[in-house]
C-alpha cells in the first residue's frame, strides 16, 4: 500500500511541477478545467465499482479512503505534496480550514482532520482525479467541481453485502446501518453538514435500476455540462460556505 501511495505522489508531484513551469499549461487550466468528481457512497451501492469504471474512462487518478488517510498519516508523502501547491492556494485552503474548525470541539483527530482536508484539497487543486469517500465534496470549491452521490435501496444493498462478505440478511442490515451511522457522524464532525440531505450533492444516482456502465455515463455527460458551464463564468468561486 505505502509503495502505491507514494508511486501516485510522485506522479502528481511531476504533473504539478511541468504544469507550474509551463505558460500553455496554465491556460489549459483556467479554460480546459480538468475532471474533478467527489463521489459519496453507501456501503452496498456499488460505488466503489462506479468511481473505479469513472476513473478509468476519464483517464483520471481514483483516490479512495485509504490511501487519502494514509497520506494525511505520513508526514513525509504530505510534506512532499504540499511543498509543490502554489503559496497563495495553501493559503487559502489553511483560512477555510481554520474557520471549519472554528468553535467545534476536536480531541486527538483534530490533527489528522486538518491534515487530510488539506490533502484532499491538494488533489482537488491537481484536477484530473475522482474522490471515493471522505466527505470530499463538502469542501469549498476551488476549481469546478462534480460532487455526485450514489444510492440504492436497502433491499438491493443489503443483497449486495450478503453476496460479497458472505453473511446473512441480518448481518448485512447490520452492517449497513453502522456504516450509515460512522460516515453520517463523520460529515457532522468535521464539516457540520447533513449527509443524508440530497440537496448537498450536483447528482444523485439510483443504482437500483442503473448499472456500472449507465451510472459512469450519466457522470460523464454531467461533468461535461458542468464543466463547460463554468467556462463561461471564467472564475472560480467557492461556492460552500465555511461554518
Amino acid at each position: 500500500m505505502t509503495h502505491s501511495i507514494q508511486a501516485i505522489v510522485e506522479k502528481q508531484v511531476l504533473r504539478w511541477s511541468l504544469e507550474r513551469q509551463t505558460a500553455k499549461t496554465v491556460y489549459e487550466k483556467r479554460h480546459l478545467p480538468k475532471p474533478v468528481i467527489t463521489i459519496s457512497r453507501q456501503i452496498g451501492s456499488g460505488s466503489s465499482d462506479i468511481a473505479r469504471a469513472l476513473a478509468d474512462e476519464l483517464k483520471c487518478e481514483l483516490l479512495g479512503i485509504r490511501i487519502m488517510d494514509e497520506v494525511a498519516r505520513q508526514s513525509s508523502i504530505r510534506k512532499e505534496l504540499l511543498d509543490t501547491m502554489d503559496e497563495r492556494i495553501q493559503s487559502q485552503i489553511g483560512d477555510w480550514i481554520d474557520k471549519m474548525f472554528h468553535n467545534r470541539k476536536f480531541v486527538d483527530s483534530d490533527i489528522y482532520h486538518r491534515h487530510l482536508l488539506k490533502i484532499i484539497n491538494y488533489f482537488m487543486e491537481m484536477g484530473n482525479v475522482v474522490l471515493l469517500g471522505r466527505g470530499a465534496g463538502f469542501l469549498p470549491r476551488i476549481q469546478p467541481r462534480l460532487d455526485v452521490r450514489i444510492v440504492a435501496p436497502m433491499r438491493h444493498r443489503k443483497h449486495r453485502i450478503m453476496a460479497t462478505r458472505d453473511c446473512s440478511a441480518d448481518e448485512a442490515v447490520a452492517i449497513i446501518n453502522e456504516s450509515d451511522d460512522r460516515r453520517a457522524r463523520f460529515i457532522q464532525q468535521v464539516f457540520g453538514e447533513d449527509w443524508w440531505d440530497t440537496r448537498n450533492y450536483d447528482l444523485v444516482i439510483n443504482t437500483e435500476n442503473i448499472d456500472v456502465a449507465g451510472a459512469v455515463s450519466l457522470i460523464r455527460l454531467a461533468w461535461r455540462d458542468f464543466a463547460n458551464e463554468h467556462l463561461v463564468a471564467g472564475t472560480y468561486e467557492a461556492t460552500r460556505a465555511c461554518s
